[in-house]
């Protein structure tokens, strides 16, 4: 685990070894120390997620980090003026209460001691109240980092404090940004910390619902994508299920036709073998019912003429014109070429 000041300029590092135990407060300790009438309280920017002028950052996944491990941490300051982290070491001022995010920094509430460090507490707040507000600058310890583009990503943040500096690594980024005066602002200040712990207690609820939703809405899309699956599974078989019923019916109707056909040529007393019309079933089909009369007509007075005497039945010459280029669809150049026709 590493160790960081961040002071613009310092280039530290030295391994340590944290062992920490905690025993929290009840609520009736918490609220009689935050309302302590001798605490200074003091709303401070300890971080945001930009490089810093030592090219370290701290993204904002690690926020949380820095607030949990932040708590009752120090807020350190040189005795009777602002100097640099080494000559603050050992000169807590106050302590951090707590933090909250806002957009891409990290607020912490501190509570300064007026009775331990009257005059310094009173400088800052002459300070702040002409325009020249503190700066600080983060103390913490890390467990790994990464370098992006130039710029160290901090990894498995621990907050170790903040001090009071001439020269901080944000550059005026993070400052002491509230100072509570005297009498009721005290309660105000405990009241917006109260509120502060409200919403963090009810962004875990959000967060826990949305993650609830989150499951959800992704259950529904689970259901909704094997729907369509299923949809698309079925409109293929559909589509099959209408092509099968389009050839049923077109065979349907040519062997109604067919029959029909053939049934015209019984009738008029032409007999064709089952091969003749096997042969010539796409021209037969073709052929309107006015022309197919026509031509039926046509062969059955070509056979009377040429076949008077002959006890034999009537036979046809096939209808083709792949070698006489007739034209089939036109019934005086067809009656033509079956009355010229030899019978075979």
């Amino acid at each position: 685990m590493l160790f960081r000041f961040g002071l613009l300029g310092e280039n530290m590092e030295n391994k340590i070894y944290v062992n920490t135990s905690i025993e929290l407060l009840n609520e009736d300790a918490y609220a009689s120390i935050s309302l302590n009438p001798l605490f200074q309280w003091a709303k401070i920017v300890v971080t945001d997620d930009q490089p810093n002028g030592n090219k370290q950052r701290i993204p904002l996944e690690e926020f949380d980090n820095l607030m949990k491990t932040g708590i009752f941490t120090p807020l350190k300051m040189e005795f009777g003026k602002i100097a640099d982290h080494q000559e603050a070491k050992g000169k807590p001022i106050g302590v951090f209460s707590s933090f909250v995010k806002e957009a891409n920094r990290v607020i912490g509430l501190a509570a300064l001691w007026k009775k331990e460090r009257e005059e310094d507490i009173s400088m800052l707040k002459d300070m702040y109240l002409n325009n020249l507000p503190p700066q600080v600058s983060w103390e913490l310890s890390y467990t790994e980092s990464e370098f992006k583009d130039d710029v160290e990503d901090l990894k498995g943040v621990i907050f170790n404090g903040a001090v009071v500096v001439a020269n901080p690594a944000y550059k005026g980024r993070t400052p002491i940004i509230a100072m509570a005066s005297e009498g009721g602002d005290v309660e105000k200040l405990q009241e917006l910390e109260n509120r502060v712990a409200e919403l963090e207690r009810s962004k875990g609820d959000l967060e826990k619902s949305k993650a609830e939703l989150e499951t959800e809405l992704a259950s529904l899309k689970t259901t909704l994508s094997e729907k369509e699956t299923l949809l698309t599974t079925k409109d293929a078989e559909l589509e099959e299920l209408r092509a099968f019923k389009t050839e049923t019916e077109k065979a349907k109707a040519e062997l109604e036709k067919m029959a029909s056909i053939k049934t015209k040529f019984q009738e008029a007393g032409i007999e064709k073998e089952e091969a003749y019309f096997e042969e010539n079933k796409e021209k037969l089909l073709g052929m309107e019912d006015s022309l197919l009369d026509f031509v039926i007509q046509e062969l059955v007075a070509f056979s009377s003429t040429d076949n008077r005497s002959s006890s034999a039945s009537t036979k046809i010459p096939k209808i083709t014109n792949t070698s006489d280029n007739i034209d089939l669809d036109d019934p005086k150049a067809l009656g033509k070429y079956l009355r010229e026709s030899k019978v075979k």
